[in-house]
C-alpha cells in the first residue's frame, strides 16, 4: 500500500480522516503560528509515489460542510488515484499565500464571492497556464430568508447585490464550473453552459478508514 502523506490533521483520530458530518463546524484548517513560516497546505493528500503529473489545489471559502464534501473528500479520492492534491481555506485576499498555487495544473475554487481574490488567482492561472474551476452547490440568487447565508446574498441590500454580482462574474470568468445537481446546472446554464455535475456525497466510513489510496 502507498500511504497518503498528511501535513495536518486537526480534530482527527491519528491516521484517520475526520468525520465531516460530525465536526464540520470545528477547526479543520491550520493557521501557522509564525507568519514567516513557509506556507503549507492545510491538508496534503499526495502520495509519495505520484502516478500522474496532475496537481490539484482546492481552495475552500470555509471550514464547514462545503469545505469537506465539495473539496476535501472528493480530492482525497483523486489523490488515491495518484494525483498531487492540496486543500486550503482562503476566505479573502489577505489569507492567500501565492506559494500554495505553485506547480498546480488545476485550481478549484469553492463558493468564492470575493472578486479581488478571484481575480488574483485568475491572473496567476492565466500566466501559468493553469485550469481554473469554480465549484458551487447553492443557488445564490434564491436563498431562503431563513438560511444563515441569506444576509450575504440578500437582493434587497447593496451588500447582497454586490456578492451576487461577484459570484456571477466569478462563475463566468472560470474555465469551467462544477454544480451539485442537474437543477442547479440548469438554473445557471444561461451564465455558464460549459458546466459539469458532481453530486454531494459523504462516505460515513471515512471517520474510521485509514488514509491510503486503496
Amino acid at each position: 500500500k502507498k500511504e497518503i502523506l498528511i501535513s495536518a490533521q486537526v480534530n482527527a483520530i491519528p491516521g484517520h480522516l475526520p468525520h465531516g458530518a460530525l465536526i464540520a463546524g470545528g477547526k479543520l484548517f491550520n493557521v501557522p503560528d509564525d507568519p514567516q513560516k513557509d506556507i503549507e497546505p492545510d491538508f496534503d493528500f499526495s502520495s509519495p509515489d505520484q502516478g500522474t503529473d496532475m496537481c490539484v489545489v482546492g481552495i475552500a471559502a470555509d471550514a464547514g460542510a462545503c469545505g469537506h464534501y465539495r473539496l476535501k473528500f472528493p480530492l482525497m479520492e483523486l489523490a488515491r488515484l495518484g494525483a498531487e492534491v492540496r486543500v486550503s481555506q482562503v476566505t479573502d485576499l489577505e489569507d492567500l499565500d501565492m506559494r500554495i498555487l505553485k506547480g498546480a495544473t488545476h485550481v478549484i475554487l469553492s463558493r468564492c464571492s470575493d472578486r479581488d481574490l478571484f481575480q488574483v488567482i485568475r491572473a496567476y492561472c492565466d500566466r501559468e497556464d493553469v485550469t481554473l474551476v469554480f465549484d458551487l452547490d447553492d443557488c445564490f440568487h434564491e436563498i431562503h430568508p431563513e438560511n444563515p447565508a441569506y444576509a450575504f446574498y440578500d437582493p434587497n441590500t447593496e451588500f447582497g447585490k454586490t456578492n451576487i454580482k461577484n459570484m456571477e462574474s466569478n462563475l463566468v470568468d472560470s474555465d469551467g464550473v462544477i454544480f451539485s445537481t442537474r437543477e442547479l446546472k440548469a438554473y445557471y446554464d444561461y451564465l455558464v453552459p460549459y458546466s459539469h455535475i458532481l453530486p454531494n456525497g459523504l462516505d460515513l466510513e471515512d471517520s474510521t478508514r485509514p488514509w491510503s489510496p486503496s
